[in-house]
């Protein structure tokens, strides 16, 4: 879930956390329900206490950023405020689960070249976690072998052709 709507506000997410600032705003941005004084709480303290004891990051406040918490928090912080607004966020979050996921075609090819990458890597029944940045390294680089493996099936010169031109070009003969 990359960002989530209450009241027609949005909710940053970051890290798997939820901006309480966001929430705040969402709820009125009254002063006594600042996420400094719900956080304050011993309730809530000992919340912290439980979810963390799973090792799960539970609240960080960032500098300049505000108090980002996990989702359990979420839905603490939210029926601190009101029944209602507690309402509200549950069903915000219900609803972001239950949107459909787009199956257009093109979706469907990455979803098929990132699971026979992943097959391909003897990752099949491991959790991976990887930089995107490292996942569309190995997507363009796959991408390539595909685009070359399409101009081989339709010119088996291609490569042959491709080396000849090089030499042509840089007046060197080099030989594979």
């Amino acid at each position: 879930m990359n960002n989530l709507t209450i009241l027609s506000n949005n909710v940053r997410v970051q890290d798997g956390l939820y901006s309480l600032n966001d929430l705040h705003k969402a709820a009125g941005s009254l002063n006594k329900h600042s996420p400094r004084y719900w956080s304050n709480n011993e309730q809530t303290k000992e919340l912290v206490k439980e979810i963390e004891k799973d090792g799960i990051p539970s609240i960080v406040r960032k500098q300049r950023q505000g108090t980002w918490a996990c989702k359990e928090l979420v839905y603490a912080y939210a029926m601190w405020i009101s029944a209602k607004f507690h309402l509200h966020v549950i069903r915000a979050f219900d609803k972001a689960q239950s949107l459909p996921i787009e199956h257009n075609s093109q979706q469907a090819d990455k979803l098929q070249l990132i699971n026979t990458m992943t097959q391909s890597m003897g990752l099949e029944e491991d959790v991976v976690i990887l930089p995107t940045i490292d996942v569309m390294k190995m997507v363009q680089t796959i991408r390539g072998y595909q685009q070359a493996a399409d101009l081989l099936k339709q010119n088996p010169t291609w490569i042959h052709d491709t080396i000849e031109r090089v030499k042509t070009t840089t007046g060197r003969n080099v030989d594979l």
